[in-house]
């Protein structure tokens, strides 16, 4: 091996990749106390100077502690692509680099005409990891500072670098994932969900066709576009959905191609009035249609598969400018929110609510027919009957009288223009002139005046019954001089 012992000064290095060194006290004072025991490499040049290729730090040292020579391995067939190539290899393997520093080294590779499978050959890589790797060099120089202050975590920066964002997007961005008083750096995870949210685009939403070449003639296809995400596995395969746009520039210059097209030659699927449809914040308030491209929360479906297949899809955009899609909403959808809101207000379905009406239409029969055994069992006479009647009679609300006596066929007006005495005298001429059976008469006034319906919720009782009968008049029982006819 040739060894060349050359003078520090004499060593001309290019910019290294590495921003930071690393020269520390305790590797300075290994040096002073071995010496160099690696070698430095170098290209030689003229007039006995030579150009660094591999051993930065070394050198840093020697010239820190002012050493006369260095040792030196000549390599001077190393093209410019290899002594680069040579460097990265010699860094990563002696110290874990910064991975900024190494997609920058990687970028001038690739500028030497290295392919990604080259290279990742040569550092022992995988391409993926290449390919992930040299998607940092994209990030910009207020991205890369705050990554190497540590307000951006490289995680995070990788999510941010393969969108290939615009510099105001970026520092957005960067900006809502970089750690401050408030808030830690976000992780990778965290940061692939935010920016996802913001950024990818599914083309499955489109308005568009996605395979219209023509809509916007200098973009072409998105099936053929680089910038979708099936067309980058390598960096978006933890990206379920593999149609994806990451372009959101181009995406909306195709919506308002696509919005221009439509006025233009659709007019009728067209709702050019965005106040009469959408709030602030792109909320859709005319209860008229639905978004297709939202949730319906009451099937756990998007509208797009609730509305029926051969609705007519209309198109708006909301105050933002954003192109929306919009059908009319299905009949089925009015009946559910109609259920739901029946429901919250009420505590129970409409078919439960049936079924409970039902159950206390049969309870309130069979209450009436134990009402009626339980007062038929006192025996009372047609005048005692007509007593305990006029009693009930008297204890009826006004409303429960006139409710009564529209049902049994008085009219309307006749009844509201009657005064309390008047009604009362009518329910007693009414019983006395028809078939009316005078205890069902005394049941349903009492039902109307002291019993809420939730009474037969239950199946009545006796107890039930004694209790409707008490509600109704007193024990009958002799009654004294004056009073009504006692019982047989």
């Amino acid at each position: 091996m040739n060894l060349l012992m050359v003078d520090p000064a004499k060593i001309q290095t290019k910019k290294n990749y590495r921003h930071k060194l690393e020269l520390d006290a305790e590797f300075v004072a290994s040096i002073k106390q071995h010496g160099i025991i690696e070698p430095l490499i170098v290209r030689t040049l003229a007039r006995g100077k030579c150009e660094l290729v591999a051993g930065a730090r070394r050198l840093a040292a020697a010239k820190k502690l002012k050493l006369k020579r260095v040792p030196c391995i000549p390599r001077d067939k190393l093209t410019e692509a290899e002594a680069i190539a040579l460097g990265v290899v010699e860094n990563t393997q002696r110290l874990a680099t910064n991975l900024l520093e190494e997609s920058e080294a990687i970028g001038r590779m690739l500028a030497e005409e290295w392919d990604l499978k080259s290279i990742a050959l040569h550092l022992g890589r995988s391409v993926t990891h290449v390919q992930k790797v040299v998607t940092l060099e994209r990030l910009s120089a207020y991205s890369k500072k705050l990554v190497e202050s540590g307000e951006l975590t490289l995680d995070a920066a990788f999510q941010l670098a393969r969108l290939g964002l615009t510099a105001k997007d970026e520092k957005l961005a960067a900006d809502q994932l970089a750690g401050n008083e408030f808030q830690r750096p976000r992780d990778g995870k965290v940061a692939a969900d935010q920016l996802s949210r913001k950024f990818m685009l599914r083309l499955k939403d489109a308005p568009f066709d996605v395979g219209d070449a023509e809509l916007l003639a200098k973009a072409g296809s998105c099936s053929k576009c680089p910038k979708r995400s099936g067309q980058q596995q390598d960096l978006f395969g933890d990206v379920k959905a593999k149609d994806v746009c990451l372009d959101r520039a181009c995406y909306e210059k195709k919506c308002e191609a696509f919005w221009a097209r439509l006025k233009n030659e659709h007019p009728d699927e067209v709702l050019d009035t965005p106040k009469e449809l959408f709030a602030p914040g792109g909320y859709l308030i005319n209860s008229k249609f639905v978004d297709l491209d939202s949730m319906d929360y009451s099937s756990g479906k998007q509208w797009r598969n609730v509305v029926p297949k051969d609705a007519v899809v209309l198109y708006a955009r909301d105050l933002e400018g954003k192109l929306r899609r919009l059908a009319k909403k299905p009949k089925v959808a009015k009946k559910r929110e109609a259920d739901a809101s029946f429901q919250a207000q009420t505590g129970k379905t409409r078919d439960e609510a049936k079924a409970q009406r039902e159950k206390r239409k049969a309870n309130r029969v069979r209450a009436g027919e134990i009402y009626a055994d339980c007062v038929r069992a006192f025996a009372p006479t047609p005048v005692a009957l007509t007593w305990m009647l006029e009693q009930v009679v008297a204890q009826a609300w006004r409303t429960t009288l006139i409710e009564w006596l529209i049902r049994n066929g008085e009219s309307e007006k006749t009844v509201k223009s009657a005064v309390d005495m008047g009604l009362r005298e009518l329910v007693l001429a009414k019983v006395e002139k028809g078939d009316l059976d005078p205890v069902k008469i005394m049941f349903e006034l009492l039902l109307c005046t002291h019993l809420g319906s939730s009474m037969f919720d239950e199946v009545p009782s006796e107890l039930t019954a004694v209790h409707l009968h008490v509600l109704g008049f007193a024990d009958p029982k002799e009654p004294a001089d004056g009073e009504a006819p006692a019982n047989d």
